[in-house]
């Protein structure tokens, strides 16, 4: 039996069949490795004096997991948090491919993902990496805590409900 909602159990069920997708399409919904990562308190570091909406010509690997998205039409926004600290990413689906478009929609909030792209501030000042290919590293198929409240149940939090 399970110990989940009727909500947290169409959530759990949503995003395995993301994993599902997946896996059909001859992707590792788990991979071992993700070659070539930057960390994103180097890539802060190093690229302060950029202006508004200025591209720096210099491509990034990074990785990273998924805090929160936005979309405004044809542009989204996530936030990637690694063990260094916090980047939003860039989403253009004008100058994405078809595939990899299709690949964000099955991206969810927790999960941990790997991205190349340029660095760049956006119009309003945001350091950003404009993606141009992502890959899944491991998807999380429950939701994070409450961004408020935290996680309640400490048995759950060492595994014991998992």
């Amino acid at each position: 039996m399970s110990n989940l909602s009727k909500s947290e159990q169409e959530i759990y069920d949503l995003r395995a069949e993301k994993i599902q997708f997946f896996l059909d399409n001859n992707q590792d919904a788990f991979p071992t490795e993700f070659k070539g990562t930057s960390q994103i308190v180097d890539i802060i570091k190093n690229h302060t004096t950029l202006k508004d909406a200025e591209h720096s010509g210099v491509e990034v690997k990074i990785h990273g997991r998924i805090l929160n998205g936005r979309s405004f039409g044809k542009l989204s926004f996530f936030d990637l948090i690694d063990n260094s600290g916090k980047i939003q990413i860039l989403v253009d689906s004008k100058t994405l491919s078809e595939e990899e478009s299709v690949l964000f929609s099955k991206y969810d909030s927790g999960d941990i993902i790997g991205v190349k792209g340029e660095i760049m501030k956006t119009k309003k000042g945001q350091l950003s990496i404009k993606v141009s290919t992502s890959s899944i590293l491991s998807k999380s198929l429950r939701t994070l805590p409450e961004k408020w409240h935290g996680l309640k149940d400490k048995e759950t939090s060492f595994g014991k409900d998992i």
